[in-house]
């Protein structure tokens, strides 16, 4: 399944150049044009017979990693995070380093040798190293060296209503473009596949330069917060209650023109839909919307749980749907005045 190789291929903020070669050579027969910019962002265009407005589909490339910032003598690898990664969730993980094709494990101290209340305690970066088994300094520089980077070794698998892998942030928006370019539309579009969202929403910034978009729409993988509470309180989203649409969160607010387009969209074609009900975190809207003299933008996510960490679940219902809306939203944009 295509979604499956996008998942496991790794591409870590910043060093992302094995998914990007393998998305280059997938959308390549669907593009026009297909370029390269300096930070690694595939910029693709799929001519159609209306010009305007131009319009931008973006999905950023990256997902979270490790980065060896340390050999300590006993040849374990002290790392830093690429990305926002809870230490919580790595202990005993394991990890790929993808350059040097070596596999480890973060490390922690089994509980029958801690001290009392020393299970207590959140670990820091400063406190988690991943094991590779040398022997020494020494060996494990035979390697690895400072600078090389990890990613989670976690394979894909279908689990019946819902898939299950890593860096589905973002490769399910990366999935949900590449649809996109195999499709025949009126409009013309510009499809961008960006570096470095973990890390700052980096490499959007000279993509959507150069694009020059009058209307972006970002795909994306969103926080599911459906899960067991001590008291009721309101998810983030839901599996299996569709695509999410943005209206704000921590870096942009979505035009609202768009948003009631989408939804008006979603009530007359029954496709189910939701809100995203966190403004936390940040997406590459946040700078689409804000370059040059501003871009109505608007982002469009599928809910998984467990996001930034070793594994994720989405639903096959939710991903179906988000298509099907992107889709409609970029046949009927006769419909909308901006």
């Amino acid at each position: 399944m295509l979604l499956k190789e996008i998942s496991n291929i790794p591409g870590p903020s910043g060093y992302e150049k094995p998914i990007r070669d393998y998305l280059k050579k997938l959308v390549r027969k669907n593009c026009k044009t297909l370029e390269t910019d300096a930070l690694g962002n595939i910029i693709c265009f799929k001519p159609g017979k209306k010009k305007t407005p131009r319009i931008m589909l973006s999905a950023h490339m990256d997902e979270v990693g490790f980065i060896v910032s340390e050999i300590n003598p006993d040849g374990f690898l002290k790392v830093q995070s690429l990305g926002g990664i809870d230490p919580r969730v790595v202990l005993t993980k394991k990890v790929y380093f993808p350059g040097q094709k070596i596999k480890g494990v973060v490390g922690v101290i089994p509980i029958h040798l801690m001290k009392k209340g020393d299970g207590d305690k959140v670990p820091d970066w400063d406190s988690i190293y991943i094991d590779i088994g040398a022997k020494n300094k020494k060996d494990a520089e035979k390697y690895i060296q400072l600078g090389d980077v990890a990613v989670f070794d976690t394979e894909f698998e279908d689990l019946g209503d819902v898939y299950k892998g890593k860096s589905f942030d973002d490769r399910v928006g990366c999935y949900i473009l590449q649809e996109m370019l195999k499709k025949r539309f009126e409009y013309s579009i510009y499809g961008v596949f960006t570096t470095q969202e973990e890390f700052g929403l980096r490499g959007v910034r000279p993509a959507v330069n150069k694009v020059k978009p009058d209307i972006a729409i970002n795909l994306e993988c969103t926080t599911a917060g459906d899960l067991p509470t001590e008291k009721d309180l309101t998810p983030s989203t839901e599996l299996g209650k569709g695509p999410a649409i943005t209206i704000m969160d921590r870096t942009s607010i979505s035009s609202p023109k768009l948003v009631d387009y989408l939804v008006k969209l979603a009530k007359q074609n029954k496709i189910p839909y939701q809100f995203k009900r966190t403004t936390t975190g940040g997406t590459d809207a946040g700078y689409i919307h804000l370059s040059r003299d501003g871009v109505a933008t608007v982002t469009i996510s599928v809910p998984a749980r467990y996001i930034h960490s070793p594994v994720s679940l989405i639903s096959k219902s939710d991903l179906e749907n988000a298509i099907k809306l992107v889709e409609l939203a970029i046949i009927n944009l006769d419909r909308i005045k901006l």
